[in-house]
């Protein structure tokens, strides 16, 4: 049924956590009109080639640190709730809705608004409160370290390459790689246990090849 059931309770869950975004980001929007406040630019420190490796190793850290906390606490595996039973419409409505909507509204008020910001101040303390903040709005207690983590690098890798698309691209192909493991392990489920080695392997080769751009941000 293409608009079944399951499509429905996909859109409905995605228009009730609009608010956890849109509220405080409402409310910095009337600091800024009626406080005169200005949002300070972020200096681009690192040219094309190195924002582009550093996005690439942020990428393979984060998901390779993911795979390895979820080994310790199972309950912090993303889960979207993909079923075989998913219409092609639905399957699509799922993954905006839970990776590409999600990972913009994210960097537009975490890092967007919330870091840079805060830069007026000191830049760690930016991308340290911002991270504090991004992991509180997560809800969950055992996840909260890992959370915290990913928005300190994600914080960091917008801090020095000064772009929000960087930003975005991370945590977007985060939630994508995330997304795709589920799929298989739902429509290929004997050869999950491979992928999942493919995917460890392939973090640890572009952490590997982009550490030195790393060292210079965090």
């Amino acid at each position: 049924n293409l608009f079944g059931m399951s499509t429905w309770e996909i859109f409905v869950k995605f228009l009730l956590g609009l608010p956890v975004f849109f509220v405080p980001l409402f409310f910095v929007v009337l600091a800024y009109r009626y406080l005169h406040m200005s949002i300070p630019v972020l200096p681009k420190s690192l040219g094309y080639n190195e924002s582009a490796m550093l996005t690439v190793s942020s990428l393979g850290f984060i998901v390779l640190i993911q795979v390895l906390y979820g080994s310790l606490f199972p309950s912090t595996t993303p889960v979207v709730g993909i079923a075989e039973t998913d219409s092609v419409f639905g399957f699509l409505l799922l993954f905006f809705t839970s990776v590409v909507i999600p990972a913009i509204l994210e960097e537009l008020f975490f890092r967007g608004v919330i870091l840079r910001t805060l830069t007026v101040y000191r830049a760690l303390l930016a991308i340290l409160i911002s991270s504090v903040v991004y992991a509180l709005m997560h809800f969950s207690l055992e996840a909260f370290p890992l959370v915290f983590f990913c928005g300190f690098l994600i914080g960091s890798v917008y801090y020095a390459t000064g772009s929000l698309v960087a930003a975005v691209g991370v945590n977007l192909s985060a939630k994508a790689v995330w997304f795709l493991s589920e799929t298989v392990g739902v429509y290929a489920s004997v050869q999950y246990p491979l992928f999942m080695r493919v995917l460890v392997a392939s973090c640890v080769l572009l952490l590997a090849f982009g550490l030195p751009f790393l060292r210079k941000t965090v």
